[in-house]
């Protein structure tokens, strides 16, 4: 869902909604356009997280599974947004520091470069107290909160990154692909 999120959302930022007129012609650095994807993917992840805290795993993927049907169809159903079923064509390459990324091998190292660094900070992310806590809370939550840690919290913060690094994703994927 979150990948949709942040693939649609690129494709409306840096294509449709300008050439609607909806947006300034000039166009936006796709770091900026990546940040406001991962926000508003981490938005939905906050949102999601916040509704399905307290659930066991098993109803947890159901409700996930449902929120993902439910994001399909109403992509389907908004022609005039999304593109209903033929979707967003001629997504234009991602553009940094006003110098477009149209090659295949250049966008594949914009790809890789960012991969890298989510990598790197996730295994910083793992060695920090917030990674200590989800291990716990993955372990036994019963226990994790008899020492003190907030399950839910830490929970809804997994739920939040999460989400966010699937916006990235997707809007690397509109942006490489040059299609939604």
């Amino acid at each position: 869902v979150s990948f949709g999120i942040g693939g649609y959302l690129t494709a409306l930022i840096t294509g449709k909604l300008r050439t609607l007129g909806y947006l300034p012609p000039q166009p936006l650095d796709f770091i900026i356009v990546m940040v406001f994807s991962a926000l508003c993917a981490g938005l939905f992840g906050a949102l999601k997280g916040r509704l399905t805290v307290r659930l066991r795993p098993d109803y947890l993927a159901v409700v996930t599974l449902a929120l993902g049907l439910l994001l399909r169809q109403t992509a389907i159903n908004l022609k005039e947004i999304t593109g209903g079923t033929g979707g967003i064509p001629a997504v234009p390459p991602p553009r940094l520091f006003s110098v477009p990324i149209a090659g295949i091998s250049a966008q594949y190292y914009l790809v890789f470069i960012i991969t890298i660094i989510a990598v790197f900070a996730m295994r910083r992310l793992i060695t920090s107290p917030i990674g200590r806590a989800w291990l716990a809370a993955s372990e036994d939550e019963v226990a994790a909160e008899a020492t003190g840690i907030n399950v839910a919290r830490y929970k809804t913060l997994a739920m939040v990154l999460s989400s966010a690094i699937a916006g990235v994703a997707g809007s690397l994927y509109a942006g490489t692909l040059a299609y939604v």
